[in-house]
């Protein structure tokens, strides 16, 4: 599991201290150290102003307390897995995958979001965690258009597809454990994942509270309704 979310970089930047960024990397100190850091750690990294490493103290004692936030989830899921790994021998599989996955991982970023678990061949990703997202929803909606396209262009052999859904609920966010990545509790990673199970190739299915925080402005020309396996009403946007 990866850590969620969490950049050091653009932790430090949203805390207006990115001049410490390269001293967190030269100190070999990565996302999975951060919440053990104590003051004395944080004055041997170079973290000479007492006022700055209260500020990270106190944003690491936030981080290591489980907490109640909303959130908008995002599931990723490759279409037709069993078939190929019934077709390609380990190597090719394990190749064709890291593409994949790199590819995820690239779109994420751009769109302001973070992956939360690798769940076989999908992906759980946050968004507005730990640092929150403006228009949450929309960046969701426009990272999954943009997931699709991505992983279709991608330079293998076999075709590839993914299905996507996406929620937005209440969620708590657990404290990390090591490299255990904080992990979201709440209905919203389940919903994403039944969404994403009902969509068609190649499309994104949106549960309808995030449907609503979407905004007037965002293009959701030609959506359509579908039943979410007994949960809420789901919106067919790509």
């Amino acid at each position: 599991m990866l850590q969620t979310s969490l950049d050091i970089g653009k932790l430090l930047r949203s805390l207006e201290l990115q001049q410490y960024e390269q001293a967190f990397a030269r100190h070999d100190v990565g996302s999975d150290l951060l919440t053990s850091l104590t003051a004395e750690d944080l004055e041997e990294i170079g973290i000479s102003s007492a006022g700055h490493r209260q500020c990270l103290l106190e944003t690491i004692s936030r981080l290591r307390r489980p907490e109640c936030c909303r959130m908008t989830v995002l599931f990723c899921d490759l279409v037709g897995s069993t078939r190929l790994a019934t077709r390609l021998d380990p190597e090719d599989l394990a190749e064709l995958l890291g593409l994949y996955r790199a590819c995820i991982a690239q779109v994420v970023e751009q769109h302001g979001g973070g992956i939360g678990q690798h769940l076989g061949d999908g992906a759980l990703v946050y968004f507005s965690f730990p640092s929150d997202v403006e228009y949450e929803a929309e960046a969701a909606v426009a990272a999954g258009a943009a997931l699709i396209e991505a992983v279709r262009e991608l330079p293998t052999k076999e075709r590839l597809e993914v299905r996507v859904g996406i929620a937005t609920g209440p969620v708590i966010m657990g404290a990390p454990h090591g490299r255990q990545a904080r992990g979201a509790i709440g209905g919203a990673s389940s919903v994403a994942m039944e969404l994403a199970a009902l969509a068609a190739p190649n499309t994104v299915l949106l549960s309808e509270a995030t449907r609503q925080l979407i905004g007037p402005s965002f293009d959701m020309s030609g959506v359509s309704q579908q039943a979410s396996a007994g949960h809420e009403t789901a919106h067919h946007a790509v």
